[in-house]
């Protein structure tokens, strides 16, 4: 049989194989291939999930001390017109004042704010690379206008960030070994209170020796 029907690269010029020829591997770049596409990509989704816990629970504590005010205060009014001890009102005035002067001193509500405002500019920022391809410059270009949003944020709370890492590993089918080992205490209180890192850098250490001793 000749060459009839064959297309420049040796194909026929529908695509079809012939008997014995196997098809050719096309790669497809993406955001997720190893390398610094996927770190700056999971940089990114990483920072935009840590703000966006950030300003749940400073939105959160604001929300709670202002229904506890109201609910203390409506208190303290009652047991005054209803003759009660008036020592009773005192402290439950005293407990509003408390509460105000915490709330003024720490200023969750302007933290939710600025924790809101960073998840939304890292959101953009994600919608942005994946509207563009995946290529070396592009990712060059991710990481410098993550560097620029990052000027802009607080000091970051390492627990938080941490389990920030472990939802967006779990968000791209990590195995449940490649998770970060926190307690129930440092979930809960990491937001406020950074601690019990010597555990969590002892198995980084020990992630980064099994992955030396792989072929």
């Amino acid at each position: 049989m000749g060459e009839e029907g064959r297309g420049p690269a040796g194909k026929h010029s529908d695509d079809r194989l012939l008997p014995g020829e196997a098809a050719e591997e096309v790669t497809v770049p993406s955001w997720d291939d190893d390398g610094g596409r996927y770190q700056v990509s999971f940089a990114i989704a990483k920072s935009r999930r840590y703000h966006e816990k950030m300003s749940a629970f400073y939105g959160s504590w604001t929300d709670y001390v202002a229904v506890v005010n109201a609910l203390v205060s409506v208190g303290a009014v009652i047991a005054l017109l209803g003759g009660k001890d008036s020592h009773l009102a005192q402290v439950l005035v005293a407990a509003v004042a408390v509460a105000s002067t915490v709330t003024a001193t720490l200023k969750p509500a302007k933290k939710a704010k600025i924790h809101s405002d960073l998840q939304r500019r890292f959101t953009e920022l994600s919608a942005e690379i994946a509207g563009r391809d995946p290529t070396d410059a592009n990712a060059r270009w991710a990481e410098k206008q993550r560097l620029k949003i990052e000027v802009d944020e607080p000091p970051v709370r390492r627990l938080v960030d941490l389990m920030a890492v472990n939802e967006e590993r779990r968000a791209r089918g990590h195995l449940p070994d490649a998770l970060v080992p926190l307690t129930w205490m440092q979930r809960h209180f990491g937001y406020v209170q950074t601690f019990g890192l010597q555990r969590v850098d002892d198995w980084y250490a020990e992630q980064q020796r099994l992955a030396a001793k792989e072929p």
